[in-house]
């Protein structure tokens, strides 16, 4: 047998002993397929978000006086953080990008037809991908515009009215299930790999049946590619299981490459078997590496925007949402699926998936090496 063929066979003995595993233990199946399908519709139906900022880029064509009092007027209060763009199509970009919720337009002479008495059309689009911040934006634009609308003290010559033209793109409808419903599917799997990974790890360290593995020549990279390989399909399974139900029962669209979005979920699967893997090298009982996961889950899935958007937290809380594989992976699903991203604008994500998976793989066959010496 060649050198790659002696390696190779080790991995495939046991990614096929984890598969037989795994399918002869009902409850495991229940956890991997059953317990997903259950929790993506609870989920979907009862998770609800507020959002009190949204980010805006500003056209401003008009550039009089009369035009940058409503701008500043409007990014005031702090409820639109603003960002000024040159002209529509970088305002549709980076609404698109996902630079931005909010673009408002204020087209040339806004103030010739204020000061005419006519009224002065502003136009105002929204990203409906995030209904949310969609349904608060329209809402404090459209509070803001009619206050804009009095007259000042004193002034005799009528003004026109602002009004305002929007339009609501990738979720014309502000439907929430189709912001909740990625998130609520990269939560499932953080639940599901993370714990399924470490916990039966730490229960084959509890009946003895890892030391066995010890007396093959197969090296601790091989047996935590052996753990995840399954595991890693199951997940894939899970990701489509939760799309299907997504576009069947709260009507979620599948815009994107499918092929875009299993290379992110890949990458992210990555990251959490990794560290359910990491959880279980450092682990001596099953108790142990439960607390574990469940010490990584809960702020990963706080810190991912899934429940609370990034924007809204404390601005020293914001960078530290940087290193959670679930804000990534969130972020590309839900471009992917709503706005129709294509792998150059969901790059960063997956290299970051990527590499952070990379690296807590090595992380745990070093523990996995130590922790057996």
């Amino acid at each position: 047998m060649s050198a790659p063929g002696r390696l190779l066979w080790p991995l495939v003995a046991l990614v096929h002993k984890e598969v037989l595993q795994a399918l002869r233990d009902r409850q495991m199946l229940f956890m991997i397929i059953a317990a997903p399908l259950i929790q993506i519709v609870l989920l979907g139906y009862a998770a609800q978000l507020e959002f009190r900022s949204a980010d805006t880029v500003v056209v401003d064509e008009d550039r009089s006086v009369a035009s940058r009092a409503f701008v500043d007027g409007l990014g005031a209060d702090r409820t639109f953080r603003l960002r000024h763009v040159p002209d529509v199509a970088a305002a549709i970009e980076a609404l698109g990008h996902g630079d931005a919720s909010v673009a408002v337009i204020v087209p040339a002479g806004f103030e010739r037809d204020r000061r005419a008495g006519r009224d002065a059309a502003v136009q105002v689009m929204y990203d409906g991908s995030d209904p949310t911040t969609g349904i608060a934006a329209s809402s404090a634009i459209e509070a803001y515009a009619a206050g804009q609308n009095r007259a000042p003290p004193g002034l005799a010559v009528p003004i026109g009215q602002v009004t305002l033209e929007p339009r609501l793109l990738y979720n014309p409808g502000l439907d929430a299930q189709r912001f909740f419903i990625p998130g609520t599917g990269a939560s499932l799997l953080v639940v599901i790999t993370t714990l399924v990974t470490a916990m039966g790890l730490a229960r084959e360290r509890e009946v003895g049946t890892l030391e066995q593995l010890l007396v093959t020549p197969m090296g601790p990279m091989t047996v935590m590619l052996g753990k995840m390989i399954p595991y890693a399909a199951f997940g894939l399974i899970d990701e489509a299981l939760i799309l299907v139900i997504g576009n069947l029962v709260f009507d979620v669209p599948i815009q994107g490459d499918l092929a875009v979005l299993a290379l992110a979920t890949t990458a992210y699967l990555g990251c959490t078997l990794s560290l359910g893997l990491l959880i279980a090298a450092s682990a001596r009982t099953q108790q142990q590496a439960f607390m574990g996961g469940f010490f990584f889950m809960l702020p990963a899935i706080l810190l991912s925007g899934f429940m609370t958007p990034v924007e809204a937290m404390p601005s020293w809380l914001q960078p530290v949402t940087l290193v959670n594989p679930m804000r990534h992976f969130v972020e590309a699903s839900r471009s992917i699926l709503l706005r129709d991203a294509g792998f150059v604008d969901v790059a960063p994500q997956i290299g970051w998936l990527a590499g952070t998976a990379a690296v807590l793989l090595v992380l745990a066959a070093l523990r996995f090496r130590r922790t057996l010496a």
